[in-house]
């Protein structure tokens, strides 16, 4: 059996794995009622990554700002270590007459993995997850929900675990 030295765990050398404390992580959330157009694609404005059991670990979600700065709006994770990522989204639709309910990771801007649930009531948890590669530069993960019904909406309901993205470094490239 081999042992692993700590010297190994937290230094990285150039064609390394990196280290315990570069293995990136997050959890946001949406904190309030988005209220959406029906039977459109709409990207979740998840806008919390801080308070209890909500985490950025290196920053890279992009409304993760200094106090006093301005998110800017792009609601979007963007990893700065190549490897591969697991991401888990959950959305919580409200509206009545609810008949198609989707949740959707997009990489890039294109959907790349969809978990999707029909059901004709009016409040309905979708889950979606998937193991992606990321470069470490420029790729990036937003999640994006769909509900056909009247007067729709991502349900945040006071409860910050009803419409929640996550996600960390698997295994580095």
């Amino acid at each position: 059996m081999s042992r692993l030295n700590v010297d190994q765990i937290y230094t990285r050398t150039g064609t390394g794995s990196p280290a315990i404390r570069e293995m990136p992580a997050f959890r946001g959330y949406l904190s309030a009622d988005q209220f959406i157009s029906s039977s459109v694609e709409t990207k979740v404005n998840i806008d919390k990554v801080t308070g209890e059991g909500f985490f950025d670990t290196n920053g890279y979600w992009s409304e993760n700002v200094e106090p006093g700065e301005t998110p800017p709006g792009l609601y979007r994770y963007t990893p700065q270590v190549p490897g591969y990522y697991f991401f888990m989204g959950n959305i919580r639709t409200g509206g009545t007459n609810q008949s198609v309910q989707y949740v959707s990771i997009f990489k890039n801007g294109a959907q790349y993995e969809v978990g999707e649930i029909q059901r004709a009531i009016n409040i309905v948890d979708v889950v979606v997850s998937s193991l992606v590669y990321m470069n470490g530069t420029s790729d990036y993960v937003e999640l994006f929900g769909y509900i056909t019904a009247t007067s729709p909406f991502f349900d945040y309901a006071s409860n910050s675990a009803t419409c929640f993205f996550s996600g960390f470094l698997v295994r580095a490239a």
